[in-house]
């Protein structure tokens, strides 16, 4: 374990970010526009449940992946199977990890081939502006699979010639029964930004590993993302996005407990993206888009004996849209087309493919700076299922200078992933006819703004069919993917913020709650009545989140993270780990010196023992020491 301990050693002796003050609660964001709207609509004139999290907050949670900052956002339940981003499924008010859209700065990223890859992205936590979160069917503005809500992830941008590192090094202060070493990780973060005349561009590598936390959880985690934006005439502008995400892990009890022990898993993505808006005219937006994404993944069951089960897969993803906005004194428009190609290679799922053709168009009409209202549909044609439209409205009414009401109703649905369709496995078969997932979700809410203060309010009501699962008859059979039941969503929503400065002392305070109350609604065939469900109903039931952070004299920062969870139909406490409810509390110490800063993490602090996902028990109370270095 001396490799694990020597980075301490380092740390004392070279040098990552200069001390983030956080802005007061919605300062930051009063004239963000939300890249994930195709409107181009600002964050305070949104008329819907949109969620962010932005580089000031995040830089006062102790997270090593973009996983644990999401478990952070209230209404995202983040299920973790292995420590520091190795992989989580994600879903949003109750949805499961296949109805969830992923983009980075607006481009798709979405795993075809399985929904539990979709947070191997290529960027480092240093290289993020901001987390935007949006809930609810977006299937108007993105099309397929965007059911429960899309997660957009912005990187930085604009902010001159800067430049920080990160090292880091952490431990549970366990040793493993098998080998007598301690438990550990270390690791390293860069990100570069550089302004040449028209043109920004930010480059970010991280490099993370560790020998885990139990018996085969060792991980190695390497991310490297470029982003870029420029001019290329007065007329043209260019946005490019490139990165890679490799990601090599013991997969023990990921799949098929408690006969995957000793499984490992590699999983790597690689992504390449371009957007190129031209000016056509005074109110003519043209803006073409293309971005690709290669994944692979390789799962091998036991270890040892590769021979006795693996497999291999790899897809390739294409998606180009043409994005057209029109600006007139009738209102906004944006009217356009997109193409989506799909295709995977398995040794397990074989060889498939599928093409999405899509067309959509948007309006929007404000009247008296008092009432908005944004409309519009998304047409698809795909080559499995056929034709269908995604019809959407959102509706915004200013009641004064400081409160909002609104409301909204869409209309989505979500394809099969190829795992869905066609693994053959031991402990899980796909089903080659299921049908797509739907759902109509309507929402209505206030929003509340005023100085250091703000509040959001809302009561959502989501209705499914033809819900896929995986269920089996009893605990010897194989799960099998069906379109198993109907399954509806109610619950309500409430976030507020305050932010002020007392003397030397900046403190911010946030808190959220989300409560949920699934039913499900008749079983697809009545013969299957008592079988057993995987994630019908195991949603988050309650789930409240407090942050504080305070800043004292702009050198020494504390911030608190605390976060409670209720999950229905958990079942009982699984060998001592809570997989019902659990309290976890987080904290940072962070102290500032000119460009040197010294991070103290502890995470889980009061060692809760939890399970978030299947029977994969989570690592208890782990330390971290940072030394981070900022030119700018």
């Amino acid at each position: 374990m001396k490799k694990y301990l020597l980075p301490f050693t380092f740390l004392c002796c070279t040098g990552l970010t200069a001390m983030a003050q956080e802005a007061m609660p919605g300062e930051e964001l009063e004239d963000v526009i939300v890249l994930s709207d195709k409107l181009q609509i600002p964050f305070k004139k949104q008329n819907r449940n949109i969620q962010v999290l932005t580089a000031e907050q995040i830089a006062q949670i102790p997270a090593k992946s973009v996983n644990d900052l999401l478990a952070y956002i209230a209404g995202v339940d983040v299920r973790q199977k292995g420590p520091n981003g190795s992989q989580a499924d994600i879903g949003i008010d109750g949805g499961t990890f296949d109805q969830t859209l992923v983009l980075i700065n607006g481009f798709k990223a979405s795993d075809p081939q399985t929904g539990h890859n979709m947070m191997n992205i290529p960027i480092p936590i240093d290289a993020i502006e901001r987390i935007e979160v949006i809930k609810g069917a977006a299937a108007r503005i993105y099309g397929v699979n965007a059911l429960m809500g899309a997660i957009n992830i912005v990187t930085k941008k604009d902010r001159g010639n800067t430049f920080s590192a990160r090292l880091y090094s952490g431990s549970s202060f366990r040793n493993d029964d098998t080998t007598g070493n301690l438990y550990g990780n270390f690791g390293a973060q860069v990100v570069g930004q550089m302004s040449t005349g028209n043109w920004q561009h930010l480059v970010g590598a991280s490099w993370d590993q560790g020998n885990g936390y139990r018996y085969n959880t060792a991980y190695k985690n390497t991310r490297v993302l470029y982003t870029g934006k420029g001019q290329l005439s007065k007329k043209v502008g260019l946005e490019l996005l490139g990165g890679v995400a490799n990601s090599d892990f013991g997969a023990n009890a990921f799949y098929a407990a408690p006969g995957d022990k000793n499984a490992t898993e590699q999983v790597n993505a690689s992504y390449l993206a371009f957007r190129a808006p031209v000016q056509i005219s005074n109110v003519w937006t043209l803006r073409p888009s293309l971005n690709y994404r290669n994944g692979y993944d390789h799962y091998v069951y036991i270890k040892q004996r590769p021979e006795v089960s693996q497999n291999k897969h790899r897809t390739h993803t294409i998606d180009a849209s043409l994005d057209n906005t029109f600006t007139t004194g009738y209102g906004n428009i944006v009217v356009g087309l997109n193409v989506r190609s799909e295709q995977i290679n398995s040794t397990n799922l074989k060889d498939h493919s599928r093409l999405n053709y899509g067309a959509f168009l948007e309006y929007q009409y404000q009247w008296k700076e008092k009432l908005d209202v944004n409309l519009g549909a998304y047409v698809n044609q795909n080559t499995d299922y056929g034709f269908n439209v995604y019809p959407g409205i959102d509706v915004g009414y200013q009641i004064n200078n400081n409160l909002r009401a609104f409301a909204n109703a869409g209309y989505g649905q979500r394809l099969p992933t190829f795992t869905d369709l066609y693994y053959k496995g031991p402990g899980n078969q796909g089903n080659e006819f299921l049908n797509p997932e739907y759902m109509i979700g309507y929402e209505a809410g206030l929003k509340y703004r005023k100085n250091e203060f703000y509040a959001n309010a809302s009561f959502f009501l989501k209705n499914g069919r033809d819900f896929i699962d995986w269920v089996r008859a009893d605990s010897t059979s194989p799960w099998m993917a069906q379109n198993f039941t109907s399954l509806n969503n109610k619950g309500v929503h409430f976030d507020a913020g305050y932010g002020k400065t007392f003397g030397a002392v900046l403190l911010n305070i946030y808190g959220g709650y989300t409560y949920l109350n699934p039913e499900i609604g008749s079983i697809t065939d009545a013969s299957k009545q008592d079988w057993m469900s995987q994630y019908a109903v195991n949603a988050l039931e309650h789930q409240a989140i407090l942050r504080l952070n305070a800043t004292i004299l702009k050198q020494f920062n504390i911030g608190i993270n605390n976060r409670y969870q209720q999950r229905l139909n958990a079942g009982n406490p699984l060998n001592g780990y809570s997989r019902k409810s659990y309290v976890l509390t987080d904290i940072r110490i962070g102290y500032q010196v000119k460009r040197f800063q010294v991070d103290a993490d502890v995470n889980n602090l009061f060692d809760i023992k939890y399970i978030e996902s299947g029977v994969v028990p989570l690592p208890g109370r782990w330390y971290t020491l940072s030394l981070i270095y900022k030119l700018k």
